[in-house]
């Protein structure tokens, strides 16, 4: 999809524009679809009155999961108690929505990549899961009424009203809604932020390897923008990795053969999301793991007073 959006090739051109009028189509039914709750046709349910949206317009990796690990520890730092909300996708717990078990390894397959990823970075934080963000909103209140319920994802997810919505906007050459662009919904929508990062508060990434590449690596992957980590990988061992292997963002990485092609002992640098899949994998200890990690910082430090204030008085 990547070469679809933003390559210059005349095929990729001639398909953009072949589907132009479908993506026109899929903006206006975005745009009506909010107009329904603006003009109150629809009402949105507020089961918890502080909740906070970490959302993006485009799709695809935008490192949602990082900020929203940022935001919970600026909030538990501040005193507060912290609920986290994962969407649960391609989970087995991905409908509906139930508080995920208190373990300190998450099964992904059960849990979801995100939320097995959550809870390696805050232990003990409870941790509701699902994609039925009401049903969320309304646990994670009933066990704490006095939490902050920080979502990962959820901008599109008309049916809850949040306090505070947090935009992570991509930069694109491409501004065309699906499927001729990135664009999840229509990029108007960004007036529907409480604040979109990148003009007063920037979100700054760090992205670190648990241990050395070494000389020879391969690189595995399984998320939505690969040459992104290509590029990351490539900056961290000072070479671009000896192979490459992509596979469809969220794949499970259980397959029998995954690991075939990789001699005895070989370096595979994977993401923190593939980790918490691969980690179960039963070839596992044929090869060597290489994890690099992504955290995330918000400043300036204002950004913690600002969103108390908005927490506390609206």
């Amino acid at each position: 999809m990547e070469t679809l959006w933003h390559s210059d090739r005349f095929s990729a051109r001639l398909a953009r524009l072949l589907l132009l009028p479908v993506s026109l189509l899929y903006e206006l039914g975005s745009i009506l679809f909010r107009k329904v709750y603006d003009w109150g046709w629809k009402t949105a349910a507020q089961p918890h009155p502080r909740a906070v949206c970490i959302g993006n317009l485009t799709v695809g990796g935008n490192g949602k999961t990082p900020v929203t690990i940022a935001v919970a520890q600026l909030l538990m730092d501040r005193g507060y108690a912290v609920i986290v909300g994962a969407s649960g996708y391609g989970s087995d717990h991905e409908s509906d929505a139930q508080f995920a078990p208190d373990d300190a390894h998450l099964d992904a397959k059960v849990w979801g990549d995100e939320g097995a990823v959550i809870r390696e970075h805050l232990p003990g934080v409870p941790l509701v899961v699902g994609r039925d963000r009401v049903r969320a909103a309304e646990l994670a209140y009933a066990r704490d009424p006095d939490s902050v319920l920080v979502m990962d994802d959820g901008f599109q997810h008309l049916r809850l009203k949040t306090r505070v919505q947090l935009l992570i906007a991509s930069p694109s050459r491409n501004y065309r809604c699906l499927p001729a662009g990135p664009y999840r919904e229509s990029p108007s929508a960004i007036r529907y932020s409480s604040v979109t990062f990148g003009a007063k508060y920037q979100i700054h990434y760090h992205r670190t390897a648990s241990q050395s590449l070494g000389e020879a690596f391969h690189l595995l992957t399984a998320i939505a923008n690969p040459e992104r980590f290509l590029a990351t990988v490539t900056e961290l061992g000072g070479v671009p990795p000896a192979t490459t292997r992509y596979l469809p963002d969220h794949d499970p990485l259980n397959a029998g053969n995954l690991l075939e092609g990789y001699e005895e002992g070989a370096t595979v640098v994977v993401t923190e999301k593939d980790w918490v899949k691969l980690r179960v994998h039963p070839d596992g200890a044929r090869v060597r793991w290489v994890v690099v990690r992504q955290t995330a910082t918000i400043e300036p430090a204002a950004f913690a007073d600002w969103l108390i204030h908005k927490l506390e008085t609206e």
